[in-house]
């Protein structure tokens, strides 16, 4: 991939509870896989391995939004955070990406 190339993000297909103003919605995340396994591990991915996963303004807040998600479900008994690729983890902020934040209307 070309430096700098704009990556466009889909939905991932993980749906978590998203709470704000005593309101609960559904909301589909763009940037992290979300996984409940029977057990109560909860297995977040950061997906982003174009740029070492690091953190867009969107998924700092759909991190947030998951924290928030996981401390609300009861089943959730541990978090296991990863991240998809094979160079990086999480390289930290992304302070040149994309700027957009993936909320509900």
């Amino acid at each position: 991939m070309a430096k700098n190339q704009a990556v466009e993000l889909k939905p991932q297909g993980c749906s978590i509870d998203l709470y704000y103003d005593d309101k609960v919605e559904p909301y589909e995340l763009w940037s992290i896989k979300y996984e409940l396994l029977p057990t109560g591990v909860a297995i977040c991915t950061f997906n982003t391995p174009h740029n070492m996963n690091a953190l867009t303004i969107n998924q700092q807040w759909e991190t947030f939004a998951l924290l928030e998600h996981m401390a609300r479900d009861d089943n959730v008994r541990v978090v296991i955070w990863t991240g998809s690729g094979d160079r990086a983890f999480n390289v930290g902020a992304d302070l040149r990406g994309d700027r957009t934040i993936h909320m509900p209307k």
